[in-house]
């Protein structure tokens, strides 16, 4: 899996975890540099962790974080040039 890390328009930093070409989840840091971690599962994987673990390590060092929130069942969505967190939607 590969952490890519870009800035939104406006001006946010987004971290990406693709695997392949595959969007596994995405993250991004607030206002208080809280790294918020976007998981549209309502549980994750063992190899998710492995990787939220080096994308949080990463994030301290690149960006100067100061924690992080795993937000399950949740989407980044980026609309309008604004990134929104969403519920991820139910299917029947």
């Amino acid at each position: 899996m590969q952490i890519n890390r870009t800035v939104s328009k406006s001006k946010e930093v987004v971290y990406n975890v693709e695997d392949g070409d595959v969007m596994q989840f995405r993250a991004v840091i607030d206002e208080q540099h809280v790294l918020q971690v976007v998981y549209s599962k309502e549980e994750m994987t063992r190899a998710h962790s492995r990787v939220l673990e080096k994308l949080v390590a990463k994030a301290k060092q690149r960006d100067g974080i100061k924690s992080y929130n795993v937000m399950y069942g949740y989407q980044l969505r980026e609309v309008e040039g604004e990134l929104l967190i969403t519920p991820v939607p139910v299917t029947a």
